[in-house]
C-alpha cells in the first residue's frame, strides 16, 4: 500500500496577505481614508513618502498607550534607584561621611534622575517595538513593485486580511478613488526561524552568561591571586613607593636621603639645629660614634604639644601610643609571623634610655636598621624632628617619674 504524499503549497494557491491600493496625490489619499474609517475598516494602514499632517485623525488612529508605557516604567526606575540608594546606604553598608545622613532625597536625586531616563527609554524604544509588532523578518508589500514607489510619488492603502470586510475591500477601494487596486502576494518566506538562527542565537546567549557566572564566580569564591585590572588607571605606574627596597642603590632603599646640608630655598635655618653630632654636651656611644646629648631649642609646651601629634602619627603605629614598641603595625606583623620582622625599639629599655638626643635625631633623619626607613621627608623640619625627640624624653621621663619632679605648688602633701 502506497503514501499520498501532499505536494506543497505555492504563492499562488496561499491566500493574498493584502489588498494594495495606490492614489495619485495627498488629497485623493486623505478623503479616501476618511471613508475607510466611516465605512468601518478597523485593520489598515495608510503610506505616504513624506509625512501628511490630519492623516492620522482622518484615519481615525487612536492615542498610543506608549506615552503611559513610558510614565510608568520611568516611575518604576525612580523607585528602584532610590530603593536602591537606600539599601546600600542606610541599610547593608551604612558609611558615616561628614556627618551626613545615611540617606537624604536630595543626595540621591542624580542616580534617580538617571535611571528615571534609563527605565523610560527602554520603555519607549521596546514598547514601540512590542506595539508595531516588531521586528518582522519579512514583509510582501517590499516584493510588490508597484509599492515602491510608495517612497518616491505615490500613496497607498492597505487592507489587512484580518479585517472583517476584507472581502469586499477590493470594490470599495476602487469606489473610493484608487487609481490601481493590486492584491498583495503571499510571502514565500518560511513562517519558522531557520534552525542555524536558533543554534546561534544559543551560542550568543550562553557566551553572554559567561562574564555573569565569572563575576558571581568571584564574588563568593576566594583566591591567592590578585585581582584583574581591566582598567589599571592609575594603580600601576614605573616609581618606587615609600618603605619599599630598590635594587639600583647600594643600601637598597628606594627612600633617597636629602644631600649633606640641604635645606629649603625660603629657609633661614639655625646651623646649630641641623647637628645632631655636635653641641654643647656630647657622648660618645658604644659604636664609637659621637653624639650631643643637649637640645639645641628650649622644651616646651608648644614644642611637647608638637612632638606628640607628630610622634601619634609617625611613630605610634610601630612603636606604640606609649613606646614600649607594641604598637599596631608590630602587632600584626607578628601575628602574621612576618620573616625578618625586626621589632620596634622599646623607648623604656635600659638601652633606649642610654641613647642620647642626637642619637634619636639621627635615626628620624636617616633611619635604622631594617624596618624603619627615614622620616626626613615627614619631618622636613628641624624644629619637628627635635619636638619628637623631646617627646620621646617626655614619654621616658613619665615611667621614672617622682614627686619630687612636680612643679612648684602642685607636689602632694604628707600625711602626719
Amino acid at each position: 500500500m502506497g503514501t499520498v504524499m501532499e505536494a506543497p503549497m505555492s504563492n499562488q494557491d496561499k491566500a493574498p496577505a493584502g489588498v494594495l491600493a495606490l492614489f495619485d496625490d495627498v488629497d485623493s489619499l486623505l478623503d479616501a481614508c476618511r471613508r475607510m474609517r466611516d465605512a468601518g475598516y478597523t485593520r489598515w494602514e495608510a503610506h505616504a513618502p513624506f509625512p501628511v499632517h490630519g492623516l492620522d485623525k482622518a484615519a481615525g488612529i487612536k492615542p498610543t498607550v506608549l506615552p503611559w508605557i513610558v510614565l510608568v516604567c520611568g516611575l518604576t526606575g525612580t523607585g528602584c534607584a532610590m530603593l536602591m540608594q537606600w539599601w546600600m546606604n542606610a541599610h547593608d553598608y551604612k558609611y558615616l561621611i561628614s556627618g551626613k545622613p545615611f540617606f537624604s532625597v536630595p543626595a540621591n536625586v542624580p542616580v534617580a534622575f538617571e535611571m528615571t531616563i534609563l527605565f523610560a527609554s527602554f520603555a519607549a524604544f521596546f514598547g514601540m517595538l512590542a506595539l508595531n509588532r516588531f521586528p518582522r523578518w519579512s514583509n510582501p508589500l517590499f516584493r510588490m513593485p508597484e509599492f515602491r514607489r510608495v517612497t518616491a510619488d505615490r500613496f497607498a492603502i492597505v487592507v489587512d486580511p484580518a479585517d472583517p470586510k476584507f472581502h469586499a475591500g477590493a470594490a470599495f477601494l476602487g469606489e473610493i478613488g484608487a487609481k490601481q487596486v493590486l492584491p498583495v502576494p503571499a510571502d514565500p518566506s518560511p513562517a519558522k526561524f531557520p534552525v542555524w538562527v536558533h543554534m546561534v542565537g544559543s551560542l550568543v546567549t550562553m557566551a553572554a552568561l559567561i562574564p555573569v557566572a565569572l563575576i558571581i564566580r568571584a564574588h563568593y569564591v576566594t583566591s591567592p591571586n590578585p585581582p584583574i585590572h581591566v582598567v589599571p588607571d592609575m594603580d600601576f605606574q614605573w616609581k618606587d613607593k615609600a618603605q619599599t627596597s630598590n635594587p639600583t642603590f647600594a643600601d637598597g632603599r628606594a627612600m633617597r636621603k636629602a644631600v649633606a646640608g640641604t635645606v629649603s630655598v625660603d629657609a633661614d635655618v639655625d646651623p646649630n639645629l641641623l647637628s645632631y653630632q655636635s653641641g654643647k654636651s656630647t657622648m660618645v656611644d658604644a659604636t664609637g660614634t659621637t653624639y650631643r646629648t643637649d637640645f639645641p631649642l628650649p622644651v616646651t609646651k608648644e614644642l611637647l604639644a608638637l612632638g606628640e601629634m607628630k610622634f601619634g602619627v609617625y611613630c605610634a603605629p610601630c612603636h606604640g601610643g606609649s613606646g614600649y614598641g607594641d604598637g599596631p603595625v608590630h602587632q600584626r606583623a607578628m601575628a602574621l609571623e612576618t620573616a625578618g620582622w625586626i621589632p620596634p625599639v622599646n623607648f623604656h629599655a635600659e638601652t633606649s634610655l642610654a641613647l642620647s638626643t642626637g642619637r634619636l635625631y639621627d635615626s628620624i633623619v636617616n633611619g635604622v636598621r631594617g624596618n624603619m626607613q627615614s622620616y626626613a621627608s615627614q619631618l622636613p623640619t628641624a624644629e619637628e624632628r627635635w619636638a619628637v625627640v623631646a617627646f620621646i624624653r617626655a614619654l621616658q621621663r613619665s615611667q621614672n617619674a617622682s614627686t619630687s619632679d612636680l612643679p612648684q605648688g602642685m607636689q602632694p602633701k604628707e600625711i602626719k
